[in-house]
């Protein structure tokens, strides 16, 4: 697998990391003013697809939260 499909994890990788469900997930998603908005994502073939680096720096602080 390529270094850069290494650095995109998929939306249960993200669920798994931040140990919530997938609907929780998804409410986070929609709700502009939740922390989650912070994390840097892209689409990808129609599927969303959230930056290592981004979600590693929410967990550990470095993006600030509201």
């Amino acid at each position: 697998m390529s270094e850069e499909l290494q650095d995109l994890m998929t939306d249960k990788e993200v669920c798994d990391l931040l140990r919530i469900s997938s609907s929780t997930l998804r409410r986070h998603v929609k709700d502009q003013t939740s922390n989650l908005q912070r994390i840097k994502r892209c689409d990808v073939g129609g599927q969303r697809r959230w930056l290592r680096e981004s979600v590693d720096a929410f967990i550990n602080g470095a993006i600030p939260i509201s």
